[in-house]
């Protein structure tokens, strides 16, 4: 009976090792993907021998930016955090991740010295960013719309959230970012080893690009539409952008965009754009808005307190934190 079996034994023993050497051989491959959700375009890519294990792992990864887009989708009616703006002044439970959300939103808002406020719902409601026609809101909406803002008032215990009455929560200052930190969990758990999820320009990165060397990545000058305005080695960190150039209109030759200063009500001024480099992209999101507010020299500040680093660039000026000085091309 072992003799019989010997031959069969050997052979499979020979394929399993053919196997081996083989799957060892196959180069890997770049595979990408990319769908607008959450107002922008989210690109996806990962570095993978077998296309069927690339093609679950990026689909896997989606389903995250699908997830927080029905949970924290500010402008739409029908999102969960629209229909816990409602009901927040009588108490309501949220879900963790949003829970967590608020309370770094909270955490960073006093860092930020309020620079950084998820209560800006009501702003941004009066500001018509999405219209086809956008004019400067009357005084008055804007000045109402400001008793509504101030994270301080904002209460959570656990994940019971109450607001007061008027005020309404805005996450789109992280729920980008958030949803990169997940997505990138997931290809991991997928086994995938390199790749990188874009989600407007708020990324991380995990291994190497295709050509086995560290992954590079250029950030948009904020006032030459197809210009780059440097060059960066990412280190394993995640990377965020604010900037004046994203969502904006004129009147009467002035740019206003929608990123608000909680303490005017109208779009912040102090700089142009805001490039952070940090740990997650959850927080690179958060901090790219809040120094956006800040400004260089607060700013800068900031960022060193947290040891995170950036570029801030003003209409006359651009700021390299210290951390980035003579790693990166200009």
């Amino acid at each position: 009976m072992l003799r019989r079996l010997a031959p069969a034994l050997v052979l499979v023993f020979v394929l399993v090792l053919f196997f081996i050497s083989y799957t060892r051989r196959v180069p890997l491959r770049e595979f990408t993907v990319s769908r607008f959700m959450m107002d922008t375009y989210i690109q996806i890519t990962v570095m993978e021998k077998d296309p069927a294990k690339a093609a679950a792992a990026i689909e896997d990864a989606f389903s995250v930016f699908k997830k927080v887009e029905d949970e924290m989708n500010f402008f739409s009616n029908s999102s969960l955090l629209s229909r816990l703006n409602k009901r927040a002044a009588a108490g309501v439970e949220v879900p963790e991740d949003i829970a967590f959300l608020i309370r770094e939103s909270i955490k960073y808002g006093e860092l930020s010295g309020g620079a950084y406020d998820i209560t800006v719902g009501s702003l941004m409601k009066v500001w018509p960013f999405g219209e086809s026609n956008p004019t400067v809101p009357d005084k008055k909406k804007i000045s109402g719309a400001l008793k509504e803002v101030g994270f301080r008032k904002i209460k959570i215990n656990g994940r019971t959230l109450i607001l007061e009455k008027g005020m309404e929560i805005d996450l789109s200052a992280c729920d980008k970012g958030y949803a990169v930190d997940k997505a990138i969990e997931v290809l991991q758990r997928h086994g995938i080893t390199s790749g990188m999820v874009n989600a407007g320009g708020n990324l991380k990165t995990i291994g190497v690009n295709i050509k086995g060397k560290p992954w590079f990545i250029g950030v948009q000058h904020p006032r030459k539409k197809s210009a780059l305005l440097a060059t960066l080695e990412l280190d394993g960190r995640a990377v965020a952008t604010s900037g004046d150039y994203q969502r904006f209109f004129f009147q009467n030759g002035v740019r206003y965009h929608h990123l608000l200063d909680p303490y005017t009500g109208y779009p912040a001024r102090r700089c142009i754009s805001a490039t952070i480099l940090a740990p997650t992209a959850c927080l690179a999101d958060i901090l790219s808005t809040a120094v956006f507010v800040l400004g260089p020299d607060e700013g800068m500040k900031l960022l060193e307190k947290l040891g995170c680093d950036g570029i801030i660039v003003t209409e006359k000026e651009i700021f390299v934190s210290k951390g980035l000085q003579g790693k990166i091309k200009m």
